[in-house]
């Protein structure tokens, strides 16, 4: 069985909000006061600032992951609404707590990861409208044979 892609990004924001480390409203508008981060594939939202922006950038190229176990890269890019760069810090590691599994099980949408490991952690940084980001790097390993 072939998963598609979007299929997979969708599998990660919908795990990443039933596990309780982002607010995911694939369909409606976010409120400003969410108690979590908004999830958006691909960019940020322009609203609200307290954010996760959910990136694919790569996979491996090796034919057997390709075929047999796709081996996906993503970003988790957080950004915070605080001056305080331990509070992105903090956003980062609660969805590292969450994600970071050698086991994590079935994803919604029949999504079946092997595992999901973060690779890279970045400093917090600021943007270019002086609000503090993290982005973290992670490999998810797919088992389409599930």
């Amino acid at each position: 069985m072939t998963v598609q892609l979007s299929e997979v990004m969708r599998s990660l924001a919908q795990h990443m909000h039933n596990v309780g480390v982002a607010d995911y409203r694939p369909t409606d508008v976010y409120p400003d006061d969410l108690a979590l981060p908004a999830l958006s594939l691909g960019d940020f939202p322009i609203s609200p600032i307290r954010s996760v922006a959910v990136i694919f950038y790569g996979r491996d190229p090796d034919v057997f992951t390709t075929t047999h176990s796709p081996l996906l890269r993503v970003q988790l890019a957080w950004r915070s609404d605080s001056e305080d760069p331990l509070d992105v810090m903090d956003m980062a590691e609660d969805g590292f707590r969450e994600l970071h599994s050698l086991t994590p099980g079935l994803w919604p949408g029949g999504v079946h990861p092997l595992w999901m490991l973060r690779t890279i952690t970045n400093k917090p940084e600021r943007d270019q409208n002086d609000r503090w980001i993290q982005a973290d790097s992670y490999d998810l390993q797919l088992n389409p044979g599930e």
